[in-house]
């Protein structure tokens, strides 16, 4: 689940529990971020969908259902269930770290800041990143700025997941 965030654009593990198979369109996840729906709702997202992780929506969705993730309990106000899963899931984690003599901290929130700060590192334009992840820009240049064309965001997208996921030898 955390290869399925990053690779889908750095999302909040809170967003995997909403998924829903009516998302995916065209070989592409679109939704609303949670972030903000308590103000009327989080930007949406269209983001291409890499082979990997359709890989991991065929191996883990549960197409019986109408969330693509339904083991993930749906993160509703005030029910505690998300809340410790997401615990369970991170303690899982560090155990995993633990016995694999792994010394470094992940959460799942971590992801997000590793997305953000590859895509700032291979210098993909601001602009775009934020698109893909989902931020607000509310400065006056983006207000000019028109629609950034799939394939130019999705280049930008995939050149994030080849930094981390190419199988290129490094000399």
């Amino acid at each position: 689940m955390i290869k399925f965030q990053f690779l889908i654009g750095g999302h909040d593990f809170v967003e995997l529990s909403h998924l829903r198979w009516e998302d995916i369109k065209n070989n592409r996840i679109i939704f609303f971020r949670l972030k903000n729906s308590h103000r009327g709702g989080g930007l949406l997202i269209d983001n291409m969908i890499h082979p990997l992780a359709f890989e991991i929506i065929e191996k883990y969705g549960d197409k019986s259902n109408e969330r693509i993730f339904p083991f993930i309990p749906i993160n509703i106000k005030n029910d505690l269930k998300y809340e410790s899963y997401l615990g369970v899931f991170n303690k899982r984690i560090k155990s995993i770290l633990i016995k694999s003599e792994l010394n470094f901290k992940i959460q799942t929130k971590f992801i997000r800041y590793t997305f953000s700060t590859i895509g700032g590192n291979l210098m993909i334009n601001q602009m775009i990143l934020e698109k893909i992840m989902g931020h607000s820009n509310n400065s006056i240049s983006m207000g000019y700025q028109g629609a950034t064309p799939y394939e130019i965001q999705d280049a930008e997208h995939l050149k994030v997941i080849e930094a981390v996921f190419s199988q290129k030898e490094t000399p």
